[in-house]
């Protein structure tokens, strides 16, 4: 038989089973304080053996102090700070936050399943914890217990819910860009990739991504503004005035991100030149109507040319073209473009006689440069006195 005893005084007696193993439970719970248990055995003649080594210890029913689970905080990509109730993240190891006691262990729980702890360091009791652990993607139902040095837990915390939405938005394309100032006829035209070349500072970018993500567009890494994808995933972003493009190359990229802030990767480089200033003027133009200096009815005649001498200046580029309008109705003519023999020479084009528009027994040749970007030259004039009673 095994006697117990709680500081010299029998707390109740057990018999030990034929394993030699026995186990005690007082049957009124010791109180608060220091305890010094003891055992001695005693053999069925009744002799008491030595008393053992005591086991010295403390209860403690002291309550854990309360403690708070006061937000969930999203570290993670664009949208950041603390989630409501039910919010969505994208976040995998938030931050948590509360109050305590210094020194208490804090137990985090899903769904009443233990899945973090760690102990408060704080004099004031102030606690944050990030997750060391990612969570996966679904529904989260967070609460908190505070454990004191006796072991005492307190009742849980209400619970903070939210959701984690961590998958990545496909990185968005840029599929073209627009100059809508126009080339020299006004017409809306597509800037090629790296060979193309504009005078529109203020371009359209147009390109696809996945529904209703806000897509961010940059020129060599800095960020010229943002849009929104419709429902079909297209958008297109026209460059604001404040952020017009100055000449010179431009790498122009884009990336994507969704409602909680998870952002894409970034498209390639969509290259182009832009280019604002215009070619010098034409060096000389000059209608060649003969010794008399006058054009006539047959000069003019649906069979016959007229040849107009034009001098090209030596910062003319090849590719460039000169354009002619001889019937003063703003359309063009005659297009010739710029090869290198040209450059810094006189060249003449024949324009056919019944193309011209005689008003008040004048005809006249205006003529200029357009670059490749659409830059259209200054225009210079040329006029011929007309004769039409004579042949």
């Amino acid at each position: 038989m095994i006697t117990v005893y709680d500081g010299g005084k029998p707390l109740g007696s057990v018999t030990v089973d034929r394993e030699g193993k026995w186990e005690f439970t007082p049957s009124t719970p010791l109180p608060e304080g220091s305890h010094s248990i003891t055992v001695v055995a005693t053999d069925p003649a009744g002799n008491e053996g030595e008393p053992s080594d005591p086991l010295v210890f403390a209860v403690d029913l002291t309550p854990p102090s309360a403690v708070t689970f006061d937000e969930v905080f999203d570290n993670q990509g664009l949208t950041t700070g603390a989630l409501s109730n039910g919010a969505v993240t994208d976040d995998v190891k938030p931050t948590l936050k509360g109050t305590g006691t210094n020194g208490e262990l804090i137990t985090v729980y899903n769904d009443g399943a233990p899945i973090a702890s760690f102990t408060i360091d704080d004099p004031a009791g102030n606690w944050a914890h990030e997750l060391e652990t990612a969570l996966t993607d679904g529904d989260y139902s967070l609460t908190v217990t505070a454990t004191n040095a006796a072991g005492a837990i307190s009742a849980p915390t209400p619970a903070r819910k939210f959701s984690i939405d961590a998958k990545t938005p496909a990185a968005p394309s840029i599929t073209t860009v627009k100059d809508d100032e126009g080339n020299a006829n006004g017409e809306t035209i597509d800037v090629p990739k790296t060979s193309g070349i504009t005078n529109d500072t203020q371009p359209e970018i147009v390109g696809t991504a996945q529904a209703e993500v806000t897509v961010r567009v940059y020129d060599n890494g800095t960020l010229l503004g943002e849009t929104t994808a419709d429902d079909k995933g297209n958008w297109s972003f026209t460059v604001p005035l404040g952020k017009a493009l100055s000449d010179g190359v431009h790498n122009i990229t884009a990336d994507a991100y969704n409602a909680v802030g998870a952002v894409s990767p970034k498209t390639g480089i969509y290259d182009f030149e832009v280019d604002t200033t215009a070619p010098e003027a034409l060096t000389s133009v000059e209608i060649l109507n003969g010794a008399d200096n006058l054009l006539d009815g047959t000069e003019l005649s649906a069979n016959a040319n007229v040849t107009v001498r034009i001098g090209v200046p030596k910062s003319a580029q090849v590719g460039m073209l000169l354009e002619l309008d001889v019937n003063n109705d703003g359309s063009i003519d005659k297009t010739h473009v710029i090869q290198a023999s040209d450059i810094d020479n006189d060249i003449e084009l024949e324009v056919k006689g019944a193309d011209f528009n005689v008003v008040n027994d004048q005809v006249s040749v205006i003529a200029f440069l357009v670059d490749p970007a659409g830059n259209k030259g200054v225009s210079t004039v040329a006029t011929s006195e007309v004769d039409l009673n004579t042949d």
